[in-house]
């Protein structure tokens, strides 16, 4: 299991991209979506920032509030609206029947005390957490160094001393360059929050993507090994190879690990117990002793209260099942140790993953997977799986 230490605390890093609110719309096939946006009074809003999460497609509203998207993927995704001021709308979209025309009326923003602004903000927020938020959300993986982001003054910091935990915010979307993979993210962030007590740091958000442009062809040539070299092992590369049956082709091993319960332990701490009721040195007690001895006794009970097998998954169609559409629910029990060798003289990466409720989870076949905070990443992804390493769910691989 991977955990970063920062500023003495241990930190297990769960990288979260995609939140998806209710909405409705009526579909009809198509590859393109048009739309308008305005507010709750219907007075249209211009420069609104419309896009499919986690991806390079979008669109900015006209004076009247009008957009358009073409060209979309395959897939299912999140049509994201999003406007300063205002609250975020979220509707889930899927290629086998875009939406053609559809209002989005955005609400205002409440005003309202949330749980996070309890506490006051930092006025040094930056300079006392900047260096932790940037490890735990940027990364600190080779790429993190070329990565900046633009706007960084509209972070805002809490922490609760009480609950040991950061919680950052930002009311506009943060401009993210990342010079490494040739783009330009422009993300929009809901929630950041750091658990010192527990380890766990969890951060949602819905991310856009616009390529960098360049007329030099070696630095094209560089992004897009870059990307191959972000792409290959990653959470995205699991998903996607899952979801096809491929994971064994593409370089990936899963073994299950299953704890079962210390039997013979938990016969000892009875029999000690039954026999610290006897004082008097009755025959129950010489009953118990004739077949245990005080040592074995003692050797039972330093042994560890479970056991952990591990098991490699080789029919990984047990652990999915077909949905009415083309998404899979995708469910396992314990925790799954994702081992990925890309070639046999590469370095073995080995990341861990579990699911924070007995819930199953819906994978697409971009490598997207819903509700994002109920798979938990530990170990290679619980380091990598940051903003540095980001790719849109778009992303095809060179051939």
């Amino acid at each position: 299991m991977y955990r970063q230490k920062k500023s003495g605390f241990h930190i297990l890093s769960v990288v979260l991209f995609l939140l998806i609110h209710p909405f409705t719309a009526t579909a009809q096939s198509g590859n393109s979506i048009q739309g308008r946006v305005t507010n709750e009074a219907g007075q249209a809003l211009p420069n609104c920032s419309v896009y499919f999460n986690g991806t390079s497609k979008g669109d900015i509203t006209n004076a009247s509030g009008d957009f358009t998207l073409r060209n979309l993927p395959q897939g299912n995704y999140d049509l994201v609206v999003s406007a300063i001021g205002y609250e975020t709308a979220v509707m889930p979209v899927s290629s086998d029947a875009y939406p053609k025309n559809i209002l989005v009326k955005l609400k205002n923003k409440s005003t309202e005390l949330t749980e996070v602004t309890v506490e006051p903000v930092l006025k040094n927020g930056w300079e006392r957490w900047g260096t932790t938020f940037l490890s735990n959300f940027i990364g600190s993986t080779p790429n993190a160094a070329q990565c900046k982001i633009k706007n960084y003054k509209v972070l805002k910091f809490w922490f609760s001393e009480k609950q040991n935990r950061l919680s950052v915010r930002a009311d506009e979307p943060l401009i993210i360059e990342n010079k490494a993979l040739g783009y330009t993210i422009k993300y929009k962030l809901e929630k950041f929050s750091s658990d010192f007590s527990s380890g766990m740091l969890l951060f949602l958000g819905y991310p856009f993507f616009e390529e960098m442009i360049t007329k030099r062809s070696r630095q094209k040539k560089q992004w897009a090994l870059n990307r191959q070299n972000a792409f290959e092992g990653s959470v995205m590369h699991f998903m996607r190879s899952l979801y096809s049956g491929k994971l064994n082709e593409t370089g990936f091993q899963v073994i299950v690990s299953v704890k079962t319960p210390n039997r013979e332990k938990q016969r000892v701490k009875q029999i000690r117990l039954i026999d610290s009721s006897f004082t008097d040195g009755g025959t129950s007690t010489a009953l118990i002793r004739r077949r245990d001895s005080l040592g074995y006794y003692e050797r039972i009970l330093k042994q560890p209260d479970f056991f952990e097998s591990f098991h490699s998954i080789e029919q990984m169609d047990s652990l999915l099942r077909i949905t009415e559409t083309e998404s899979k629910l995708f469910f396992f029990h314990g925790k799954l140790h994702i081992l990925f060798q890309a070639v046999k003289t590469s370095p073995l990466d080995q990341s861990e993953i579990y699911l924070a409720t007995p819930e199953a989870i819906r994978i697409d076949l971009n490598g997207s997977f819903f509700p994002p905070q109920e798979m938990v990443t530990s170990g290679h992804w619980g380091a990598y799986e940051k903003i540095a390493n980001a790719l849109p769910l778009d992303y095809r691989q060179a051939n």
